[in-house]
């Protein structure tokens, strides 16, 4: 992959995950320029973009399970299409290694974004547990989203991080 492809990705990620983090949203203009660049990037990049029906496995993945997850309050509606959008733009060779990182990102963060979450509310869980309200203690630990954005960014970077120490 050219290394102003990969730039150009890691500048767009930390810009909508900044956005992301302050707005707690992600705008459909995002998602407007990902889809207009994968169709440029099909158009002029044809060694690297090769069209394949594969292509469109993982970011309907996305679609699917991010509609679970938006229904159920766990994730946002920009979040969904804006990785939908993203994986658009990735190459099909690395669909898999990033979707690895992706993973392991959002295992990882949400465990942390748990932990903080409950040494936060510390005080209400224990008055929750202590008047035996448990609702109020999974509403205090889950009733949040998070934003996604830097996830995505963070298992971007780990991709890239990984990628310059297979080829040195």
């Amino acid at each position: 992959m050219k290394l102003t492809i990969v730039i150009f990705f890691l500048i767009e990620l930390l810009v909508v995950s900044y956005l992301d983090i302050k707005y707690k949203k992600i705008s459909n203009y995002w998602i407007l320029l990902n889809l207009i660049l994968v169709i440029l990037l099909y158009l002029f990049l044809r060694d690297t973009y090769v069209f394949d029906w594969k292509i469109f496995i993982y970011p309907f993945s996305f679609l699917v399970i991010g509609y679970v997850l938006f229904a159920i309050n766990l994730m946002g509606a920009g979040d969904t299409k804006f990785l939908f959008s993203f994986y658009l733009m990735l190459p099909l060779e690395i669909h898999d290694e990033y979707f690895t990182n992706l993973l392991v990102s959002t295992i990882f963060i949400s465990i942390l974004n748990l932990l903080y979450r409950a040494y936060n509310s510390r005080v209400s869980i224990y008055s929750a547990y202590v008047t035996r309200n448990y609702k109020d203690v999974m509403r205090t630990m889950f009733g949040k989203k998070m934003p996604y954005a830097p996830v995505i960014m963070i298992a971007w970077v780990a991709f890239i991080l990984d990628y310059i120490y297979d080829v040195y």
